[in-house]
């Protein structure tokens, strides 16, 4: 969704950059004026460019980072689920081998 918007961002950004052009391009003034307001325009929409740029590597990381905290929650969960099964299968095993040492299978289930 953060891409979306980025995307939509960045169009809006070369859109008002090449209407801006245009209008300097047919506005009714001297060349050197047109020249200066061009690179003008051309500085602010750099600047703004890099605005952009930062926000997007920003979400990106903020993005990396809930994601590798998020692996990290999971796998402990795994862990923890593994090593349970691993505790109920050994309690179980000793519960059949002391049923075996006494000679009376019991009902467990």
């Amino acid at each position: 969704m953060a891409s979306e918007r980025q995307s939509f961002m960045l169009g809006m950004l070369l859109g008002g950059i090449a209407g801006a052009a245009a209008a300097l391009l047919y506005a009714p003034q001297e060349g050197a004026q047109t020249r200066e307001q061009v690179k003008e325009k051309a500085r602010a929409a750099r600047e703004r460019a890099a605005g952009v740029v930062g926000e997007a590597k920003e979400s990106a990381q903020k993005a990396g980072s809930r994601g590798r905290t998020l692996l990290e929650e999971k796998k402990a969960q795994v862990r923890e689920a593994i090593e349970a099964g691993r505790k109920a299968a050994a309690e179980k095993r000793a519960e059949l081998k002391a049923q075996l040492v006494e000679g009376e299978p019991k009902a467990s289930m």
